[in-house]
């Protein structure tokens, strides 16, 4: 089974690959580093056409890799090498070693900035070129997959921490020429951040940041991206809107004082889903629904 394991690494599809090398791990039992060996090169392997188990098999062969090795900073960055390659099977949770290396450093965040939005210096005519064209789909795709938290663990985030991220992310910016990108980049991914001990929304680590650093920029793409947190829903005759709205009026309330930029987020989600309301009830009684 090693050999024929090995010869399909070699000659085989990466399908082909994961369906045997599942099995394999299944008989035998195989160790953390036995797999993630075998595991090392298959983003260079054919493709091939995935089948309907694809996606299961890699997902079940990286979990005792995610056991072993999440708090092993070398094998992690293996790992999330390959969660990228391959970031089209698995779903954001699946991704562990990915979301802990883009959470502690805003490096890889910073690079499909780059790739996804112009900036000055860049060259026209390569971003023209079917591959250049191809190579920015895929991380735009991966860029709207990475919703999360920086330096969250466990539900808590260290403001030193963050604020080491955050000014990381704005040197890399800059010397990318993209400074101007900073706001919309980072208030996006506020809307991810875990609540505080007392139950209000952001924690105190990320309210500070925002207080330091929120332009209306950072602002707007903070309500932007917590409206669209909400998905898909069914019609409520506004009775849903209305409660959303008092929830962020109190959540804006308690954060007025401390932190006055924080506050005025909600206070105006909290206006937007006042006029939802009201639009959504005159729709009903009207007979839209």
């Amino acid at each position: 089974m090693d050999w024929a394991v090995a010869e399909c690494q070699q000659y085989g599809t990466v399908n082909t690959y994961l369906d045997l090398l599942y099995r394999f791990h299944k008989n035998r039992n195989l160790t953390p580093e036995q797999l993630l060996e075998k595991m090392q090169r298959i983003d260079v392997m054919e493709r091939g056409s995935n089948n309907s188990m694809t996606d299961y098999y890699l997902k079940e062969l990286l979990k005792p890799l995610h056991e072993q090795y999440i708090e092993d900073r070398d094998k992690c960055a293996k790992i999330a090498h390959i969660e990228i390659a391959f970031f089209y099977l698995l779903n954001w949770e699946d991704m562990k070693c990915f979301q802990k290396e883009i959470k502690h450093d805003p490096e890889m965040y910073a690079e499909m900035v780059s790739v996804i939005f112009r900036h000055d210096g860049d060259d026209p005519e390569e971003r023209k070129t079917e591959e250049f064209r191809n190579y920015a789909k895929v991380i735009h795709r991966l860029f709207d997959m990475a919703k999360f938290c920086p330096c969250e663990e466990n539900g808590t985030v260290s403001y030193d921490e963050i604020k080491v991220w955050v000014d990381k992310l704005i040197r890399i910016l800059d010397s990318n020429h993209q400074k101007e990108m900073f706001g919309y980049v980072l208030g996006r991914l506020f809307a991810y951040a875990p609540k505080a001990a007392d139950g209000h929304y952001p924690c105190e680590a990320v309210c500070q940041i925002i207080e330091e650093y929120g332009d209306e920029s950072l602002l707007s793409e903070y309500r932007c991206e917590l409206f669209n947190k909400r998905g898909i829903f069914s019609p409520s005759a506004g009775r849903a809107e209305k409660d959303i709205a008092e929830g962020y009026k109190d959540n804006a309330d308690f954060l007025s004082i401390k932190y006055p930029k924080t506050a005025d987020v909600f206070f105006k989600m909290s206006q937007r889903y006042v006029y939802d309301s009201d639009l959504e009830r005159r729709r009903a009684e009207n007979g839209y629904f």
